[in-house]
């Protein structure tokens, strides 16, 4: 059981296309959203989603039409992604979300899927640190 009251329609609507995509298997949710959905400790407003892929095998024009094609509003720096690129995704420009795609170390620890979205467990340390860091 996950404690959707923890995010918004938006950010739980926005988390499912993202999940259930296939550009996107590679990534888990991780951070504040991940445990929040978890242990329901507090709302939680934007999505963090890691990959251990290899540096530089992530396509982000890809991931950039992706995201042009299934949400109203995109917004990003056209910087060239380093280790990932953040994003303002929504229905318009006042209703939106951030979304943070980045690499990775290899995780050692498994992910956990439940209600088709693949999340770093609440019980991974990586998971707790990433709350204690950012």
């Amino acid at each position: 059981m996950l404690y959707y009251n923890t995010i918004n329609e938006l950010l739980k609507n926005s988390l499912y296309i993202l999940m259930n995509s296939a550009i996107f298997k590679p990534f888990r949710l991780v951070g504040g959203t991940a445990l929040s959905l978890q242990i329901g400790h507090r709302e939680s407003v934007d999505i963090d989603l890691f990959s251990d892929q290899e540096y530089k095998s992530i396509n982000f024009e890809e991931i950039d039409n992706f995201l042009k094609q299934n949400f109203k509003y995109v917004s990003t720096n056209q910087l060239p992604p380093a280790l990932g690129k953040a994003y303002i995704i929504g229905a318009d420009e006042k209703n939106t979300i951030k979304l943070d795609i980045y690499y990775t170390e290899p995780i050692s620890y498994p992910c956990v899927e439940i209600e088709n979205i693949r999340m770093a467990s609440c019980t991974n340390p990586y998971l707790l640190l990433t709350q204690f860091m950012g």
